[in-house]
Parts: C-alpha cells; sequence; structure tokens
C-alpha cells in the first residue's frame, strides 16, 4: 500500500517539479528558441504517434484479430501514401471510389495539411507519417498486399525510400497527363505496376525494362484521376451558369481585358530560370490582367528566385499570385496559358479548351531524366498537338503571339486527341480503384494457394 502511495504521489511531485517556471540565468536568441520549441513539438508528435501504434497493437494482440469490415477485409490490403496536399485532387476521386465500393483501405499522408486526413469513413484509415525521414522510415515499417504512390524513384539508388519490404505490390499512378521521359533515371524501376494515362506511356516503359533487364512491369490504362474532380468542378460551375453539358466551350470572362495565366514548372525546365522575367512585365504593361502561378515546388526550392521577381512585378496592380495548391480557379477565369514543360498545358487544352504557348526551355543535366536513353519514337508527342511553341528568338514578340492566339479562339481537335491518348476521361478514380482490389484479391487467392500447395506436400510426406 506504501508503495503504491508513493509511486502515485511521488510521480504527481516530480512532475510539478519538472513543470514548476522558476527563474533561470541564460539568455535564449529568438532562432535558438524556434529550434527547440519545433523539436519539443515534434518529440511530442513521435511519442503519440508511437503510443497510439502501440494501443492499436495490444488491442489486435488482445482481441485476436485486425481491424476489418464484415467480410473480414484486412485495411492494410490496400494503402494509399501521399506526399502531401498538393497531390489530393489526384486520390480524391480513388478515395471515393474505395469508399463507394465498401473496401477497407488505409491512407498514409507525410502532410498534416493533407484533405484526405478530414474523411470520416470506416472504410479509410487515414494517419499521418510526419515528414521527411521520419515519414519515410514508418512507411519503410508497412505491410500490406498492394501500395499505390505517385512518388517516383521509390527504390532507387540515394532516394532516402526504400522499396517498403513488407509491400507485396507496389503500383504508380501517375499524377500529370505526361509520360515517364522528364522522370529522373530509374523512377519506375522498382514498381511492379503502372496506372498508365495512355497507351501513349507503354512503349518508353517497355523499352526502358529492355534496356535495363527488368521483368515486365503489369501496365494497365486508368487514365487521369486529378481530370475526375476538374470535369465536375468545371461541370458544376456551367449548371449555376446554366450551360449545357454539351458545351465544352472555355469558360473566359466576359470583360474587355483578357486574363494570361503564367504556370511554370520548377528547377531549370522551368520557364523563370530559363528566360529573363522581363517579358513578363512586358504582358503586365501591355492590355492584359496576369495570374502568375508558380509549381508548388519552386515555393520550396526557389524561394529566392520568387522573391526577386515579386519585387520586379510589386510595380503592376494588374498581376497577382495564385499560391493555392488547386489551380481550378485560375485556369477557370484565364483565357489563355503560358507554360513550359508542365503538364498543367495538357489540363488547359483539354478540360477547358482554351490557347496554350510553350515556352521552349532546355533541360539541365539531360543524362539524370529518363529522357536521355529513350529514342525519338517513343516520346510521346501529345504537347505538339495542342501548343504553340515560342522559342528565345520569338520571346520579344509574346504580346503578338497571345494577340494571335487570343484571335484563334478555342482550341481546335480536342476530342480526337483525347480519344486517342488519353483513357477512361472522367472517370478514371474508379478505374484505378477497380485495380486496386481486382490485384489485391489476386494476390490473397495466390497466397491461399501457395499455402494449400505447402500443406498438401507436408500431407504427402
Amino acid at each position: 500500500m506504501k508503495i503504491r502511495w508513493f509511486i502515485r504521489y511521488g510521480g504527481l511531485a516530480c512532475l510539478l517539479l519538472l513543470l514548476y517556471p522558476g527563474p533561470a540565468a541564460a539568455y535564449l536568441d529568438p532562432s535558438a528558441g524556434n529550434a527547440l520549441v519545433y523539436i519539443a513539438v515534434t518529440a511530442v508528435g513521435v511519442v503519440g504517434y508511437v503510443l497510439k501504434g502501440i494501443f492499436y497493437r495490444a488491442v489486435e494482440i488482445w482481441t485476436g484479430r485486425r481491424r476489418s469490415d464484415e467480410r473480414g477485409r484486412s485495411c492494410q490490403d490496400i494503402v494509399i501514401f501521399s506526399e502531401g496536399k498538393n497531390y489530393w485532387t489526384t486520390f480524391e476521386p480513388i478515395v471515393s471510389a474505395l469508399i463507394s465500393r465498401g473496401q477497407p483501405f488505409s491512407y498514409f499522408t507525410s502532410d498534416i495539411e493533407d484533405p484526405g486526413l478530414t474523411i470520416r469513413s470506416p472504410l479509410m484509415r487515414g494517419r499521418y507519417l510526419g515528414e521527411g525521414s521520419a515519414a519515410y522510415a514508418r512507411l519503410n515499417g508497412i505491410r500490406c498486399r498492394v501500395m499505390l504512390a505517385t512518388t517516383p524513384n521509390i527504390g532507387t539508388a540515394g532516394f532516402p525510400l526504400p522499396r517498403p519490404a513488407g509491400v507485396e505490390f507496389l503500383v504508380h499512378v501517375f499524377h500529370a497527363p505526361a509520360g515517364v521521359a522528364y522522370y529522373k533515371k530509374g523512377s519506375l524501376d522498382a514498381y511492379d505496376g503502372v496506372c498508365m494515362v495512355g497507351e501513349y506511356s507503354r512503349p518508353a516503359i517497355r523499352h526502358l525494362e529492355r534496356l535495363r533487364g527488368l521483368p515486365e512491369k503489369e501496365l494497365v490504362c486508368t487514365g487521369l484521376p486529378y481530370w475526375d474532380v476538374l470535369l465536375k468542378r468545371l461541370s458544376d460551375r456551367d449548371e449555376i451558369h446554366g450551360r449545357g453539358e454539351d458545351e465544352m466551350e472555355p469558360v473566359a470572362k466576359q470583360a474587355k481585358r483578357r486574363t494570361i495565366l503564367l504556370a511554370p514548372s520548377w528547377g531549370q525546365k522551368g520557364f523563370l530560370s530559363c528566360y529573363d522575367s522581363k517579358f513578363i512585365g512586358t504582358l503586365a504593361r501591355a492590355d492584359f490582367d496576369i495570374i502568375l502561378r508558380p509549381h508548388p515546388q519552386s515555393w520550396r526550392t526557389e524561394p529566392a528566385l520568387l522573391s526577386r521577381l515579386k519585387r520586379y512585378l510589386s510595380a503592376f496592380d494588374n498581376v497577382t499570385w495564385d499560391e493555392d495548391s488547386d489551380p481550378s480557379h485560375s485556369l477557370l477565369v484565364s483565357d489563355i496559358l503560358i507554360s513550359d514543360t508542365s503538364a498543367i498545358r495538357m489540363d488547359y487544352a483539354m478540360i477547358y479548351g482554351k490557347p496554350v504557348i510553350s515556352l521552349e526551355t532546355e533541360i539541365g543535366e539531360r543524362d539524370s531524366f529518363e529522357i536521355a536513353d529513350l529514342p525519338p519514337e517513343y516520346m510521346d508527342s501529345l504537347a505538339d498537338k495542342i501548343c504553340v511553341p515560342v522559342g528565345r528568338d520569338r520571346i520579344d514578340d509574346i504580346v503578338e503571339v497571345v494577340e494571335e492566339a487570343l484571335r484563334e479562339g478555342k482550341m481546335q481537335g480536342m476530342e480526337d486527341v483525347r480519344r486517342r491518348y488519353i483513357s477512361c476521361f472522367g472517370c478514371a478514380g474508379k478505374q484505378v480503384a477497380e485495380y486496386l482490389v481486382e490485384k489485391s484479391v489476386q494476390l490473397s487467392v495466390s497466397r491461399r494457394d501457395k499455402a494449400e500447395g505447402k500443406e498438401e506436400a507436408h500431407d504427402v510426406v
């Protein structure tokens, strides 16, 4: 009794002493203080995460079963891994489709602001993994039959996330209407399956497999899930404004001034790095409104470049910056797009039917990208069919190029291009979800057959 009393009240006394705000004869500068607060908050989060995992594991051991639905399917049959909120539009249609068909699954993310964490469904097990190496370490410890990710380079040399040993089948889904050409070398080498936007990606992937002596991946055409989201938003807006579904005209502003959306890629292949920003000032001085939307990755990797550009453009009151993770508003309200290698060009042309100007850029360190190992006949020419190319020799005439493209108006032949290049237009999320479920069932049956075969062999012996 005395020992129990001592543990209870002695522990409480120690805790109060630790929490007592006594004076400290020390100086703590603001930067060090911020670092200590960050470390403390991270430590609390890690401890909470570990305790939560221990609790659920203890429950599983105590009850003798894992969390599953009434049909006995484990939440770890299917896992979706997201790097953050910027990829939610890709995963949202897939998540909705899995829930609609009653399939349990896990959704792991390395972004505390990921909208996927707000979904409340008994079928979806959402979990924040933390950031950086902590998230990768936790993800590396998962066990599941099928894992879906947009992340290139999983399992490649030098990438911090190895292929998780407990994942039986690793599936890549594209988050943009593009192939593998501008992926880093080896980006998909560790994957077992690829959900392709269309058949145009197959020759390039097969060529790289043969070149590197890799086993053939399972390739399926499922379309582009985030286009499901863009199409729905466009349809909802059309209904509000009383437009018919058969009208695929761009939603343009009925004002005299036209709006240009500038949406560069990031890094050396983005036009902010390749072109003098004076051409943006030239457009701003013309009779246009400008929306500048840098790639989300630019805010992380090129802050100095963006800061200089903001200072330069601060003199123009007709220039606005779009820092939203969701580009749909800017896509809707603008009349023409200027980009470079970014896949937003295909969104703009194929969903909204508006003109696209593509600034030609040179890829730095070309040998580090898959394009270096791809012959010309395996390169997709989708962008060539929908963009007006502009090189450095014409950048001084950018105002005239924009005015000419606007006069031509709506993009022609987009329906034919979509039919040829894009699979499952408007229903990609459902197709990806069905593939994941079918693959999970296939692996489950295969494992059971192997187990039964071993038992029969043992009985014979």
